[in-house]
């Protein structure tokens, strides 16, 4: 994050913000990781959306330990290009999607 910041303050590098990857796998939240992020919130390019339960990522949205509530509500006024969905199988990023939406019409 040091060596980066400099990039981020001078160029128009991007960043993609992996949500899960904000947790450690014990579902706890690394704070340095998230204050970085928040502070170039604005350089977030895509961000990808899936949850955490036990230690496994990639699972449906909404039934883990991601308030994504809170994280979306980060983005209002951000410039995100593109929002990823990291969910296999299909029927499981369906669902993740339903989530999604419902999410949104709450933020």
């Amino acid at each position: 994050m040091e060596v980066l910041q400099p990039y981020l303050d001078k160029t128009d590098l991007k960043l993609c913000w992996d949500i899960e990857k904000t947790y450690a796998s014990d579902g706890t939240v690394n704070q340095k990781v998230l204050a970085f992020l928040i502070k170039n919130k604005l350089k977030v390019d895509q961000v990808h959306l899936h949850s955490l339960i036990n230690g496994r990522s990639h699972r449906v949205i909404q039934t883990g330990v991601i308030d994504f509530s809170y994280y979306l509500g980060l983005f209002t006024n951000a410039r995100v290009r593109d929002y990823c969905i990291e969910v296999r199988p299909k029927e499981k990023a369906v669902e993740s999607l339903r989530n999604l939406e419902s999410i949104l019409t709450q933020v």
